[in-house]
């Protein structure tokens, strides 16, 4: 795989992807962590709606993240533990990224001790 071939399917520049990416490795590594996060989103989607955020947020860290892990635990560095420095998200990363922590369950119970307000604020420093 190389810049040119993928510019020539997306109709689109070398300039393009040298400016979204940084590299063809950016490229890449960007694709991957999209594909970690659509895990996520997907797998937290399937859980059962335990009204209790407290074992949801549980069961979302032994049933969605550990099996990221196991079993993918490529994506999951790319992911979470930034193993390209610099690594400018494009906007199909970044939607990936949203989707799978914007289960309502999930941010009520990191947010269960949170002042109200504050929950943009330390979403973001999460």
């Amino acid at each position: 795989m190389t810049v040119r071939a993928v510019t020539r399917e997306a109709d689109t520049t070398t300039r393009a992807v040298y400016s979204l990416f940084g590299s063809m490795d950016g490229l890449l590594v960007d694709a991957r962590a999209q594909a970690a996060f659509d895990f996520l989103a997907d797998e937290i989607e399937q859980l059962d709606d335990t009204g209790d955020p407290a074992a949801h947020l549980v069961a979302v860290g032994v049933s969605v993240f550990r099996r990221l892990v196991i079993e993918h635990p490529a994506l999951y560095r790319i992911a979470f533990q930034r193993i390209v420095p610099n690594l400018r998200p494009g906007p199909e990363l970044t939607t990936a990224r949203e989707r799978a922590f914007s289960n309502a369950e999930l941010r009520a119970a990191v947010f269960r001790n949170v002042p109200e307000g504050d929950e943009e604020r330390a979403w973001r420093n999460a």
